[in-house]
């Protein structure tokens, strides 16, 4: 049997949401009183939605809940899943064949290398953001396959980095490939009013896929794929894990409703999260860390396992509660502390956090 480990916070007790420096909350939407009251609405009719939207399991609410998504995303049609997992695998697997090429970035998340490995497809890894890498690796082997897909993230979920769009979407148009941009992060959180770090400006929704979850800043459960009409037929007629799932839960189809509706009304804190974000960025530099505002992610790398656990712990003592990250999820002698932001913080919490950090970091070296 594996050993199991026990959790960075070492601790089952329920965090207060001021202190918890590990949720991808962002906006502070999943407790906020509009969403909660959305989803138990819809729970006084049925909480499961019965079956596979093929079958017995489409409701009108997975409908107005890709009509909301298509106007944040600025796209012709959406569809929702389970999960944000459930959409990478759903876009990799079914819409890539033995005879096309999948270029990855090399920092995927792991719902992509498993999207990728269930695919017929070749993949073809790429360094981290490196464009000028990928366009050699493209105008190498993009001939000799029938449809090309270059495969990233928006906001890297450990490192907290943005993904170049403007660079990436011109080396898609020159070398005729799909581009494939998992927005997770980036929903609620960057680009204009929290569309995401694509924005609502897509040129061409035939060769953009845009997908994601709606538990991070949405608040909810659940994922969404952004497309064209005719991709989205597609996926219904021929993803697997679309058709062999029981579509998504209707309270949380409810609550991502009514937390994307606040997103397009602006009534989402999403202003107070981009101040705490530019605020904690300032202070963690104050105290001799790296640090960019780009994201709501801020990694402090350690290199470490046992310094990032202690540093982490010693944090939790005093209220803040800050994840661990090490190996298997990060690689060996990169083990760092990942601390989010949300709206919810305040003031004194990201000051005293990022001061409390810089101690306990020099402390523990």
């Amino acid at each position: 049997m594996r050993p199991v480990r026990k959790n960075a916070c070492g601790t089952t007790v329920p965090m207060p949401e001021t202190g918890d420096f590990m949720s991808n909350d962002y906006l502070g939407l999943r407790s906020h009183e509009r969403v909660c009251e959305a989803a138990a609405k819809a729970a006084r009719h049925a909480v499961g939605a019965g079956g596979s939207r093929l079958m017995s399991g489409d409701h009108p609410v997975h409908g107005q809940l890709e009509d909301a998504l298509c106007e944040l995303k600025g796209s012709p049609a959406a569809l929702v899943v389970p999960s944000g997992y459930h959409a990478n695998v759903s876009v990799l697997s079914s819409l890539t064949d033995k005879d096309d090429l999948i270029f990855s970035d090399s920092l995927n998340h792991a719902s992509i290398i498993d999207g990728c490995r269930l695919s017929r497809a070749k993949s073809v890894v790429f360094a981290h953001n490196e464009v000028s890498e990928l366009s050699r690796l493209l105008a190498e082997h993009r001939a000799r396959a029938d449809c090309a897909f270059v495969v990233v993230e928006g906001v890297y979920s450990m490192e907290g980095d943005l993904a170049p769009v403007e660079d990436l979407v011109r080396a898609c148009r020159e070398y005729d490939s799909v581009l494939t941009l998992d927005d997770a992060h980036g929903t609620g959180v960057c680009g204009k009013d929290g569309r995401g770090t694509l924005g609502p400006q897509v040129e061409d929704w035939e060769n953009t896929v845009l997908l994601g979850t709606l538990s991070k800043a949405i608040g909810s459960q659940g994922g969404y794929i952004c497309c064209s009409e005719q991709t989205r037929d597609y996926l219904v007629n021929f993803a697997r894990p679309h058709i062999f799932s029981t579509g998504l839960a209707l309270p949380a189809a409810a609550g991502a409703l009514e937390a994307v509706k606040m997103l397009l009304e602006g009534a989402a804190p999403f202003e107070k999260l981009r101040r705490n974000v530019e605020m904690f960025a300032k202070h963690l530099l104050d105290n001799g860390f790296n640090a960019d505002a780009a994201s709501a992610i801020f990694p402090v790398i350690l290199e470490k396992e046992n310094t990032a656990l202690r540093v982490a712990s010693a944090l939790r003592t005093r209220g803040f509660y800050v994840g661990a990250v090490r190996p298997p999820a990060v690689p060996e002698g990169l083990s760092r502390l990942r601390i989010t932001v949300s709206a919810k913080h305040e003031r004194q919490q990201l000051v005293s956090l990022a001061e409390l950090v810089g101690r306990e970091v020099t402390a523990w070296r």
